[in-house]
């Protein structure tokens, strides 16, 4: 509201992480964790940006300013960018992106019934989000629920939400 002109804060948001590289060993969050700034730069949309910032930075112990929308905290990382055996010099796969944006994404699991299949993926609620739905056709995932031994049940809410399941 108000006259001026709202800023849109954004960073390279981290979408996977190579086991044994650097951003593994900074340990960097799948998408929840946005680089802000890298040695004082302020990233923007511009991939060639953040490529420079870490091609400038090979070998050499690096500040990343990072948030994560999952806690809503601000971090200073440290990295070494360097060659160490799989692809990039941080290990990692980066996409430029909005906080406001991203805040919207996913949905918090609230409760997990006995004996469902939330409670046989280990889901603790009101601490994981899920991050995508899979819905299909009713017909073909009843088949494939009741294939798998797992018949609907009222008590755990199969019957009424047959279409759609979480993909975990």
């Amino acid at each position: 509201m108000g006259g001026g002109q709202s800023i849109e804060v954004g960073g390279f948001r981290i979408f996977k992480v190579n086991p044994g590289s650097p951003a593994a060993e900074a340990g960097l969050e799948v998408f929840f964790d946005f680089i802000l700034e890298i040695d004082g730069v302020l990233m923007d949309a511009d991939q060639a940006t953040f490529a420079k910032a870490i091609q400038e930075s090979e070998n050499q112990r690096t500040k990343l300013v990072v948030h994560n929308i999952r806690t809503h905290t601000a971090r200073d990382v440290y990295v070494t960018p360097r060659r160490w055996g799989g692809a990039g010099l941080l290990g990692a796969v980066v996409r430029y992106d909005t906080l406001e944006s991203a805040e919207g994404q996913g949905m918090r699991v609230l409760t997990v019934f006995p004996d469902s299949p939330a409670e046989a993926a280990g889901l603790v609620p009101n601490k994981d989000l899920s991050l995508h739905l899979v819905c299909a056709d009713t017909a073909s995932e009843r088949s494939n629920v009741e294939a798998a031994g797992l018949p609907p049940r009222n008590d755990r809410g199969d019957v009424q939400r047959y279409g759609c399941f979480a993909a975990i």
